[in-house]
Formats: C-alpha cells, structure tokens, sequence
C-alpha cells in the first residue's frame, strides 16, 4: 500500500521556492517543482501567493495599520456606558457635549 503524503508539502515547496525568486512566474515555479518530482499546477501556485500576502495584509490590521472594527472590550465598554446613562439617547447626548468639551 502506498504511504499517503504529508498534507502541505506541495504548499511549502511552494512558499520554499518563492522565498528565493519573490517575482518567479507560476510557469516557472511549476517547472522548478516538476524537476524536483513534485507535480504543482499554476492555480495552486496563485492560491499560495494570494494566501501569502492575505497573511500581510491580516498581520498589518492586527497590528494597528487598518482599522477592521470595534473589538468586542470596546462594544461592552460601549455597552455599559449606555446602560450607566440611560439609554441610547442619553449616551449620544453626553458624547455630543464631550466632542464639545475636546
């Protein structure tokens, strides 16, 4: 019986290869791979490029560079704000008056 390949190796060859030649075509990629006896197809090769620089992109949000939305600390501060106050209502009304106040 044949031993079942490791899941992700196809992948990380992938990564591998374009660590060492960032602007490589997916052509290219697939030819290096295929004389390295692994089978790759270009679509692959664009879904790991896309995956990879999704990964930048979520990393650089993370850390502050786009803003995705309020966490959910901020949502229950926001929440217990409306509720010391009164109410919606009141709570944009108080906000209102400090935005004059700064």
């Amino acid at each position: 019986m044949a031993k079942k390949a490791e899941r992700g190796v196809k992948s990380q060859a992938i990564r591998d290869y374009l660590k060492d030649h960032k602007k490589a075509k997916a052509t290219e990629v697939v030819a290096a791979l295929s004389e390295k006896g692994i089978d790759v197809s270009t679509a692959m090769v664009y879904n790991v490029r896309a995956r990879r620089s999704m990964g930048k992109r979520r990393r650089k949000a993370e850390a502050g560079g786009e803003e995705i939305g309020p966490s959910i600390t901020h949502l229950l501060a926001a929440k217990k704000f409306v509720e010391q106050t009164g109410g919606v209502k009141q709570a944009q009304d108080a906000l209102a008056a400090l935005a004059k106040l700064i």
